[in-house]
């Protein structure tokens, strides 16, 4: 992606995405609308469920999507609630915002059984994760509660321990005390409204190319933009990740996490506590990488595609 083509790779993608790609809507938990898009091709093709990260939309990862577009996959997408093309919960349509943690899973579960195994073959058995971040956090939650759906997963950068300014403890104690006075959809400490930040600023990637890519998607799709973290949705994704690395032997899915050495989001220590304790999960490390793999510089994006593209292949022989 070359800085002088970001117009025009947009473009590009989206007319590409709008030729391939199929959207629909579905009714989440607690009533909330849900978005979804699919690249089908076939019923008895092994299948990819992809889940984004917070504050994203499947629409960020198109070029992700072209990039495998040849290979014999049908991709399906949703946006979380609260985020992306789905409803908001909340008056400020860009604060990340949960009631429970569980709601996230919850409208995985529906969108899998209510969309993706309705259009696949009854013995199409091969259910494939990729999912980022909080995506990651999503999924791992869902293979717990729901053990063999998946064949496999491949997560990047996955949200299984937070980062805590001041110590998780303390951290905590002022979320709880905020949220008692202030109220639990109030923006977390250090949290905002979104604003177009400048690169230089960022702690996600560092192509400045894809930055600006995503930030011409939010500008030309203004549902699309979401800001900082609520009070509750901290509180939350606290608790999630806690269970996550807790509860690490129940999933059986084979897992394969890849990790950024330089992760500025994410707390890289809960991928290898949460490796410790699974039974079937590989941890690949890209050295210096920032958190967002699949959007990061060509560097290191490609050596992430590398393991990716590597588990892919095993389905096409």
């Amino acid at each position: 992606m070359k800085a002088e083509s970001i117009v025009a790779e947009t473009v590009r993608l989206k007319r590409w995405m709008i030729q391939h790609g199929e959207k629909g809507e579905f009714t989440g938990r607690k009533g909330v609308r849900i978005s979804w898009n699919t690249i089908f091709k076939n019923d008895e093709l092994p299948t990819i469920i992809f889940l984004h990260g917070k504050s994203e939309s499947y629409l960020k990862y198109m070029e992700l999507f072209f990039d495998f577009k040849d290979l014999p996959f049908n991709w399906f997408m949703m946006d979380h609630r609260g985020m992306g093309f789905s409803a908001r919960m909340t008056a400020d349509k860009t604060i990340s915002h949960i009631d429970s943690f569980d709601d996230y899973v919850a409208d995985v579960k529906t969108f899998i059984n209510d969309i993706v195994k309705k259009r696949l073959d009854k013995d199409n058995k091969k259910l494939i994760l990729i999912a980022h971040s909080m995506g990651g956090a999503v999924g791992t939650l869902f293979m717990i509660d729901n053990p063999g759906v998946f064949h496999e997963a491949i997560l990047s950068s996955p949200m299984f321990a937070l980062r805590y300014p001041g110590g998780e403890l303390f951290s905590k104690m002022i979320l709880k005390m905020k949220a008692r006075f202030a109220g639990k959809v109030e923006y977390a400490p250090f949290q905002a409204g979104w604003k177009k930040e400048p690169f230089k600023d960022n702690l996600l990637t560092h192509s400045p190319h894809r930055y600006d890519f995503w930030m011409t998607m939010q500008n030309d799709h203004s549902e699309l933009k979401s800001g900082g973290a609520s009070i509750n949705w901290v509180l939350e994704s606290a608790k999630a990740t806690q269970r996550i690395v807790k509860e690490a032997k129940k999933v059986k899915t084979p897992i394969t996490i890849i990790q950024a050495s330089k992760d500025k989001i994410v707390n890289i220590a809960g991928h290898n506590k949460f490796a410790s304790r699974s039974m079937n999960t590989t941890v690949t490390l890209v050295e210096d990488a920032w958190h967002e793999l699949w959007f990061e510089s060509d560097y290191y994006r490609e050596k992430a595609i590398g393991v990716l593209r590597h588990h892919l292949l095993k389905y096409c022989q």
